[in-house]
């Protein structure tokens, strides 16, 4: 298959993907900024496939496009990271300073095509050799733009991945571990690879559409496995900024006891989407400081604390006659585990056993305490 047909079936598959999320109907930014994203990704691969053709020459104004594009990439991209781990920004003028090298590629390029002329442009079209090596201060600035905003997706992930641990007691739909691996392909398809063989040509740029069709599919699989992905809005409890007139001091261990009673009596950590802002309304104190007495109070994260109740909860059940038909898996949703997986995973890691495990071993102990020593004969009479 020749590297036409490739392009042109990625052409599709970005637009259709990106149609897809256009017309979903959400109240959410996120899937509009993706499917901008994936619109962009189809629009360069065009526009590479159209540079490659015989049209170019009659259309020579267009030859930079493709090279101003690429200055937008890494900034949506960011963006659609930042709006995922539910951080909004509400001042336009950072947002702005992302697009600036965007701005002054397309004033630059601009510029050229006005004062080197029409006929020129054609001779250009024709030598796309020429035209990288002139051109190449820009093509090593994407380079290193889309280097810099992977590695800063990257980073504001994991200190997503932080933040959720003390906002959320199921982390399964808020880890976004699909926005992860891709960051992390992406990473190396646009570093490590062409840093590690030097690989930093025009063919590099050129072909580079075709090594970003396998994440094609593996995003394409995740939004079409999850269509409600999107939907969940991210919310983190803000830390509050210090006064310097008035320091309120919280007795965190009073407070301990107060909590502790309240997941004893209430037992709020079997709903298996609690949050801290819901906790901490049951307590009716601010959420940022449910979290301070968490991590000063308990010295744990709001998903350690809340998964050590009903890991401790789901020992109970497992020993309990009373749930002898349940499955295991039942157990687990009924101690507010919203999947097999992630119950197993925690409660080994809380207690080294798995919960089948952890029954028998239970079912061994009983057996042995309550098995009478063995009958003394019957004296002869």
């Amino acid at each position: 298959m020749s590297t036409n047909y490739i392009n042109f079936f990625s052409i599709l598959l970005y637009l259709s993907l990106s149609a897809y999320l256009f017309l979903k109907k959400t109240t959410s930014v996120t899937p509009r900024l993706f499917a901008l994203l994936l619109f962009l990704h189809a629009v360069s691969n065009g526009i590479v496939s159209f540079n490659n053709s015989e049209y170019v020459a009659s259309f020579p104004y267009l030859i930079h496009s493709g090279l101003i594009l690429k200055f937008l990439w890494g900034p949506l991209l960011f963006l659609f990271v930042e709006s995922s781990s539910g951080k909004k920004e509400h001042k336009p003028w950072r947002i702005l300073i992302h697009f600036l090298p965007f701005l002054f590629a397309l004033l630059f390029f601009s510029y050229q095509i006005l004062t080197v002329g029409l006929k020129n442009l054609s001779e250009y079209a024709s030598n796309k050799d020429y035209l990288f090596k002139k051109y190449t201060l820009f093509n090593f600035a994407v380079y290193i733009q889309n280097v810099f905003y992977i590695f800063l997706c990257l980073l504001r992930l994991v200190k997503h991945r932080l933040d959720i641990r003390q906002n959320y007691s199921n982390l399964q739909k808020v880890r976004f571990d699909w926005i992860f691996n891709t960051l992390v392909f992406l990473a190396a398809v646009h570093f490590l690879i062409p840093f590690m063989v030097y690989y930093l040509d025009m063919g590099y740029f050129k072909n580079l559409y075709i090594v970003n069709i396998p994440i094609v599919f593996y995003v394409a699989w995740h939004i079409l496995r999850k269509p409600g992905m999107f939907e969940k809005e991210i919310i983190i409890a803000p830390v509050p900024e210090k006064d310097t007139t008035t320091v309120l001091q919280y007795d965190y261990e009073d407070q301990a006891v107060i909590l502790t009673k309240l997941m004893e009596d209430k037992k709020p950590f079997l709903n298996p989407e609690l949050t801290l802002k819901e906790l901490a309304d049951y307590l009716e104190i601010p959420a940022y400081q449910l979290s301070e007495i968490l991590n000063k109070g308990l010295n744990k994260s709001f998903y350690e604390f809340v998964n050590h109740y009903r890991i401790e909860e789901a020992k109970e059940k497992l020993v309990s006659p009373k749930n002898a038909n349940l499955t295991l898996e039942g157990i687990g949703y009924e101690c507010g585990f919203n999947s097999k997986s992630t119950f197993y995973a925690i409660f080994k890691k809380y207690t080294q056993y798995t919960p089948l495990e952890f029954r028998k071993a239970q079912d061994i102990h009983i057996e042995q305490i309550t098995i009478p020593d063995s009958p003394k004969r019957c004296p002869n009479l």
